[in-house]
């Protein structure tokens, strides 16, 4: 006899000889004509068919649902940590621009109009010296800003490590020199020395502000008329 499982309580079994079809379903043993008996036959005693089927795909289930719960504990953390990222980059967002606005506000005192009062104007006529340009020569002014000194000092180091051949050609506020390592040490010196003497006077002013010895503006671009060194020349 060729026997047939389709159910881990359900056997068909086969008589070659009759042909017929026997299901035994636990301890029932059914005479049967087609397959379909067998499903009724084991509807009729209570116990689906398909029971002994769900009960071997609730593992795969239950796995499948523990990897869904495992991506959606993955997706959660992925999503919190974007919305971190989103919050700190609007927060950065902020301070940037409010640095940004620091910047624009002291660009436009530098360049626009100057302050009224006497502490500001002194700051912003220290500014308008210092980083206007340095005489170095008669007739040569070069660049004393932040960037020209750090331009120099680049140029030094280039000198000194060989990375360039002396002479170069160097631009000046005024014109073009000719600087080898000896005349841009010189000139970076210079530079430094124009800077300094502007935030010395600049100190200066600030005590005699505070003291009442300056009272007007007019003192403050010409120092001399309190007793005071006047301001480096960069023109």
């Amino acid at each position: 006899m060729e026997n047939t499982c389709i159910d881990d309580r359900v056997l068909i079994v086969l008589d070659p000889v009759t042909g017929a079809f026997k299901g035994a379903h636990r301890d029932r043993v059914y005479q049967i004509t087609d397959l379909g008996t067998v499903v009724a036959h084991a509807q009729k005693s209570g116990e689906a068919l398909t029971e002994g089927v769900f009960a071997a795909l609730l593992p795969d289930r239950d796995a499948l649902m523990a990897q869904v719960a495992a991506l959606t504990d993955e997706r959660d953390a992925a999503v919190a940590a974007r919305d971190a990222a989103v919050a700190a980059k609007i927060v950065v967002d902020v301070e940037r621009d409010a640095a940004l606005a620091q910047v624009a506000a002291l660009e436009a005192r530098i360049a626009g109009t100057p302050p009224a009062d006497l502490p500001g104007y002194a700051a912003w006529k220290r500014r308008q010296v210092a980083y206007g340009g340095a005489v170095v020569a008669p007739g040569v002014v070069v660049d004393s800003s932040p960037e020209g000194a750090a331009m120099l000092t680049a140029l030094i180091e280039s000198f000194e490590r060989g990375y360039v051949s002396q002479p170069v050609d160097f631009r000046a506020v005024t014109d073009w020199v000719s600087m080898d390592l000896a005349v841009a040490q010189a000139v970076a010196a210079a530079v430094a020395q124009h800077v300094q003497q502007c935030f010395s006077l600049h100190k200066a002013l600030d005590a005699a502000i505070e003291a009442g010895s300056i009272t007007a503006i007019a003192e403050i671009d010409h120092p001399t008329a309190v007793g005071l060194a006047d301001w480096p020349a960069n023109a």
